[in-house]
């Protein structure tokens, strides 16, 4: 693709002549609908996509990481960023094993949670197999 070979206008503005390419430069997976990165990496020109609920990919069903794969096989994006649902699995969550009661609804929500976390490691397979860098957030000590 020539938009993507060097030329001078590459080093004045990087993120727009990355732009022009069919190749996505982002995606940030299970994100709010308004996240600011995916937001911020726009206003500096990449092409960004959000995988999320409000997209119609809801990451706790099997179908949906199927067709974030397609999805990410397609359009090959350069970088991408995960931020997982961590509510059952912080510090503060942690306190409740006293309790049987909560503990036992912690332990739900992280049975829950680890579908998503199993769907999100085969993206990332999928992602490093087509030379994508792979970034994600997860709180200490969780």
């Amino acid at each position: 693709n020539a938009c993507c070979q060097y030329n001078d206008n590459v080093l004045s503005n990087p993120w727009a002549a990355l732009a022009k390419c069919q190749r996505y430069d982002f995606v940030e997976l299970c994100c709010s609908p308004d996240s600011i990165l995916s937001e911020e990496a726009t206003k500096c020109g990449a092409k960004v996509m959000r995988i999320n609920l409000d997209n119609g990919f809801d990451l706790y069903k099997p179908d949906a990481i199927k067709r974030a794969g397609q999805w990410i096989l397609t359009h090959r994006p350069r970088e991408a960023w995960f931020s997982l649902p961590c509510h059952w699995w912080s510090s503060a969550i942690n306190g409740c094993i006293g309790n049987p009661v909560t503990w036992a609804k912690v332990l739900k929500g992280r049975r829950k949670e680890r579908t998503m976390i199993r769907g999100a490691a085969k993206l990332i397979k999928i992602l490093v197999t087509i030379d994508s860098d792979v970034f994600w957030e997860w709180p200490l000590r969780a």
